[in-house]
């Protein structure tokens, strides 16, 4: 995460003028051809800018219901970063007054961008459950070649005898009548070795795990993308905003697609 966190500040306004270069994968996270060296999973970067349109060209170029499409191509791996790299910047610390008064300007869209962003969405939960099928398919080469060298059944075989055998030496400790402080040990210290063994066993299968999502963390992100749908509502609406509003409305959208597409040229490269 150093690199994206460091060269974001530098890059984020300049982000869309080099997407250009860039092929993504068909609506919906559905996987095409692409040329070398172009991601094969991930979110589409070519909206524009935003942040340095000018001119009355709008700073979300693309419809709102394209918004929400975009984020529903989001893989765990790019809201983990994307919610790493937001904790750090300053402008996210707090809302933006201006986008906070286009908000109350502006209800009943809000509510209609919301609504818009859960039904492509879903709830949390169920957001995180997609976003885990992105990240998993993004996996699945890697996943194959375990398969293929037997790391996986290993694995398998490996936490089969944990869930088997570490029940007994809390079944001998009753059977043999140790009092209840004795079971008590035996049972926390169960819990240890199944923890220390359950890490060294992930960790032999050499699979990317991605980091607990926190909720409030995550609720930060979706709030990125609903002022994205927002706006775009609005400007297809023709509805008057000032381009300093504009920019501070699309910011958390232009920052999540900048460290998606960061992501996605990492794992491209090779």
């Amino acid at each position: 995460m150093t690199n994206i966190s460091e060269s974001l500040d530098h890059g984020v306004n300049n982000t869309h003028d080099r997407s250009g270069r860039r092929e993504s994968c068909a609506d919906m996270g559905t996987s095409v051809g692409l040329s070398q060296g172009s991601p094969r999973y991930g979110i589409r970067t070519d909206e524009g800018t935003g942040s340095d349109r000018i001119g009355g060209t709008p700073a979300i170029a693309v419809g709102p219901e394209h918004v929400v499409r975009q984020a529903s191509r989001l893989g765990l791996h790019h809201l983990a970063a994307a919610i790493d790299h937001r904790l750090t910047r300053t402008w996210a610390d707090e809302d933006d007054p201006l986008t906070v008064r286009l908000r109350a300007e502006h209800p009943e869209t809000l509510k209609e961008a919301a609504e818009l962003v859960k039904s492509g969405l879903g709830t949390n939960m169920k957001w995180l459950k997609a976003v885990q099928d992105v990240h998993d398919s993004m996996l699945s080469p890697v996943t194959e070649r375990r398969k293929r060298s037997g790391k996986i059944r290993s694995a398998t075989w490996q936490r089969g005898a944990l869930l088997v055998t570490l029940p007994a030496p809390a079944a001998f400790v009753m059977a043999a009548g140790f009092p209840l402080e004795a079971l008590v040990a035996v049972g926390v210290g169960s819990v240890l070795v199944a923890a220390v063994l359950g890490e060294s066993i992930t960790a032999g299968l050499r699979l990317p795990v991605v980091g607990k999502i926190r909720s409030t963390w995550l609720e930060e992100i979706r709030s990125d993308i609903v002022d994205a749908t927002f706006l775009a509502l609005l400007q297809r609406r023709n509805s008057a905003i000032d381009a300093r509003t504009a920019k501070a409305a699309a910011r958390g959208w232009h920052h999540i697609q900048f460290v998606a597409s960061k992501v996605d040229e990492t794992h491209s490269y090779h």
